[in-house]
């Protein structure tokens, strides 16, 4: 068995395919990922399938829970964090609310059912009030 490490930016191009067991231990990945810039504006769009989020300065940043359609499944990932949060209005448990990401890591996955979006599952310390 041969194990190859990298160290650094590494940047893959085209399929990467692992067989076996593969640690991303501390890795930073958004593969196929929408970046929104530091502190920028989310507002969803119909093919988002994968959001990082880069936060930098303080306030909060609320999305903009764009009507794209039924069955529409989203994650969102505050991917790097040095000040401020991102908000997301959605339900969870039966009660709307807001989803709150503060810290690098959280991140919360939605599914819009009929004209609400759904938090499926909740990530990293992500909170929901």
């Amino acid at each position: 068995m041969t194990t190859t490490t990298y160290k650094g930016d590494v940047d893959f191009q085209g399929d990467l395919a692992v067989s076996g067991t593969a640690s991303l231990a501390s890795a930073s990945v958004a593969v196929g990922a929408r970046t929104v810039a530091a502190d920028g504006a989310l507002t969803l769009a119909a093919g988002d399938r994968l959001i990082a989020l880069l936060s930098s300065t303080t306030g909060t940043k609320a999305a903009t829970m764009t009507a794209t359609h039924a069955g529409h499944h989203v994650k969102v990932v505050l991917q790097a964090r040095a000040g401020g949060s991102y908000t997301l209005a959605c339900t969870y448990a039966g009660a709307a609310g807001t989803v709150t990401l503060d810290a690098a890591g959280e991140g919360v996955e939605l599914m819009r059912i009929g004209t609400t979006w759904y938090a499926l599952e909740l990530t990293g310390s992500s909170t929901f009030a």
